[in-house]
């Protein structure tokens, strides 16, 4: 097993302590073992932007990944347990995990403003799964982009994404606001995220 691993099965194990009887969503063990793969073999990804703290599970594969990465999650804040989430978070990743509370479509915004100061590598839109909720985010995360930032859209699949997550991708190609020469899809296990990256100018 590799250190990435063991650190994201000790934080797995805190997080299994809390014994929550119910929590929305979660990231499945293949896109786990996905990120951390890709986070291992690009170290220019060292500041990552999130939309959807909820468990915290995707910060941590992410601050699994190697030490020198911090990671920026916003959160509308509606689940009693993102507090705990956060302290083990900050337990296992201490000085690297900041979260904003609020509405996304007013958080971002708020960071395209004191733009160039924030830049970020990966920005990862797990959010609002409705429309128009997902094209807003998406929109406002690549005014937040340069062209090298790997934009990520989760739940780009049947399964969790027709209610607005599909619909944010096909508008967003549709009208060439991404660069569609570089969109990637990985399925699995009836899930499925979207890599894609910023249209050149």
């Amino acid at each position: 097993m590799s250190n990435s691993a063991i650190k994201f099965n000790n934080y797995e194990k805190d997080f299994n302590a809390l014994g929550l009887p119910d929590y929305e969503g979660g990231s499945i063990i293949e896109q786990v073992n996905y990120f951390i793969d890709l986070l291992e073999k690009n170290p220019q990804i060292k500041t990552i932007l999130e939309i959807g703290f909820n468990t915290g599970r995707s910060a941590a594969y992410f601050l699994s990944s190697r030490d020198d990465i911090k990671v920026v999650s916003v959160d509308i804040g509606v689940h009693d347990y993102v507090n705990d989430c956060k302290k083990i978070i900050d337990v296992h990743f201490p000085g690297r995990h900041t979260i904003l509370i609020g509405d996304s479509k007013v958080v971002i915004p708020q960071l395209v403003e004191i733009k160039p100061k924030i830049n970020f590598d990966l920005i990862f839109i797990d959010g609002d799964h409705a429309e128009p909720g997902p094209l807003i985010d998406a929109r406002n995360c690549l005014a937040l982009a340069t062209h090298e930032t790997v934009l990520v859209m989760d739940d780009t699949c049947l399964h969790t994404g027709w209610a607005g997550v599909l619909q944010a991708m096909c508008e967003l190609i549709k009208k060439k606001e991404l660069d569609c020469s570089r969109v990637l899809t990985i399925t699995e296990s009836q899930r499925a995220w979207t890599l894609f990256w910023k249209a050149p100018v």
